[in-house]
């Protein structure tokens, strides 16, 4: 940590054993973004200020769901006159943030990004934010005091794809990878092949059937060239 880093929390310790006042800066808000996704992929959790008076140094605790895994923080574009310093280890949960510098800063937009691996079981999982009275200050190095909002990162079950042929509808797959392709081949009662088609992902496919098809298969491959399956491949009756 920079040397002024250290000068921060002796000064806080002053302030706190002097009772020095605080300053209200009720406009002020930190806040970590409710997060909504499908998939198990890496996700980005900004953290924000809004309504920036001035802050010279901070220090917020980041708490975060056991389930989810964090993977690294990244400084934000708001605040750039103070240097973040981060938890020694990832592992850390909570996470201890600190900005601090010479001169206030009152810029506004994202302070840190925090990158965690969600769980594939769908749920809510929190990421909450909080600081100690007094670890909050501005360019008069007075305590301030600011209003903390707490995120979450819902995990959603993936909307399956409905393919709809000639009134028969049969759902599939999900519909969260764009260049997936839905393919519908067709058959006589001998099992002979009659026809092959071929969708992008959408919500909702409409077919004609093949006349001279008995039954199709519905199937989802991750693409036309590896011809891998993505789910199990359903059989639509059309007698």
């Amino acid at each position: 940590m920079k040397k002024y880093s250290f000068l921060f929390f002796v000064i806080m310790s002053f302030l706190c054993v002097f009772q020095m006042p605080i300053s209200a800066s009720a406009e002020t808000k930190i806040s970590v973004d409710q997060i909504v996704t499908e998939s198990a992929d890496l996700i980005s959790v900004p953290i924000r200020i809004e309504g920036n008076t001035g802050i010279c140094g901070a220090a917020l605790s980041i708490k975060y769901d056991k389930n989810l895994i964090l993977t690294s923080i990244e400084k934000g574009e708001a605040l750039p006159a103070l240097t973040l310093t981060k938890s020694a280890e990832l592992s850390s949960n909570p996470q201890k943030l600190v900005w601090d510098g010479i001169d206030s800063d009152s810029t506004n937009g994202v302070i840190a990004k925090m990158y965690f691996k969600v769980p594939e079981k769908c749920g809510t999982y929190n990421v909450e934010i909080s600081y100690e009275q007094g670890d909050i200050v501005d360019g008069n190095l007075d305590p301030i005091k600011i209003n903390t909002k707490s995120g979450t990162i819902t995990v959603e079950e993936p909307q399956k794809i409905n393919v709809n042929i000639s009134g028969k509808q049969v759902l599939i797959g999900d519909n969260s990878n764009s260049d997936q392709k839905v393919i519908i081949s067709y058959f006589d009662d001998q099992g002979l092949l009659k026809s092959i088609k071929t969708y992008p992902v959408a919500d909702e496919i409409q077919d004609e059937a093949n006349h001279d098809a008995s039954f199709a298969k519905v199937m989802l491959w991750n693409s036309l060239t590896k011809m891998r399956p993505m789910c199990t491949t359903e059989t639509v009756n059309l007698r």
